[in-house]
């Protein structure tokens, strides 16, 4: 027989204290599991914003499938597995067979990181480098308080900067020339 949980309401005042596994997400680097903040309204904001518009074109040009977090992405094998979150995910329609019911395991196409003080300098060193040993594609960075894209692609000596995309400036996407985006749409 299952024994009822008891329902505990929590004020404002108590949701705040609470330890970091219960307000934080986990993504597991290099075999350690570290924690990852609830993201906040700008970074919630430009992520959905950014969804939205890239959802749209992937529909409209049939191109593969856009995903965002929380969900697993699983680069590695065996040991050496990493299990990351990115904001922002793109599957094309060649490489939609590795996904799962329950992840991804395998590099994306696209991954995006909005940049939020308590992550940017994992984004910037471990996950870019990440996923550049993983084959990613595409990398972008996005960082609210600059209203800055910053993007980037993979090439055989390993990432190269495409640019730094700022206010009203046509974003530059390799992988999708014809992507009509500006910073100011998301910011």
């Amino acid at each position: 027989m299952a024994v009822p949980r008891p329902h505990i309401r929590f004020a404002n005042e108590d949701y705040q204290p609470l330890p970091e596994s219960m307000d934080k997400r986990y993504e597991l680097l290099s075999g350690d599991p570290l924690t990852v903040p609830v993201p906040a309204v700008e970074h919630q904001r430009a992520s959905r914003k950014l969804e939205m518009r890239l959802v749209a074109f992937v529909e409209k040009h049939r191109l593969g499938e856009v995903f965002h977090a929380p969900l697993d992405v699983v680069l590695g094998q065996d040991g050496g597995r990493d299990v990351v979150h990115p904001d922002v995910l793109f599957i094309s329609d060649a490489c939609r067979h590795i996904v799962t019911p329950k992840e991804i395991p395998g590099a994306p196409g696209l991954v995006v990181e909005i940049l939020s003080p308590d992550t940017e300098e994992r984004d910037r060193k471990y996950k870019k480098a990440l996923y550049g040993r993983h084959q990613v594609q595409e990398f972008w960075l996005v960082d609210p308080p600059a209203k800055a894209i910053e993007i980037y692609r993979l090439t055989r000596t390993g990432w190269k900067t495409v640019g730094v995309f700022n206010g009203a400036q046509a974003v530059h996407s390799p992988l999708w020339p014809e992507l009509s985006l500006r910073p100011e749409m998301i910011f």
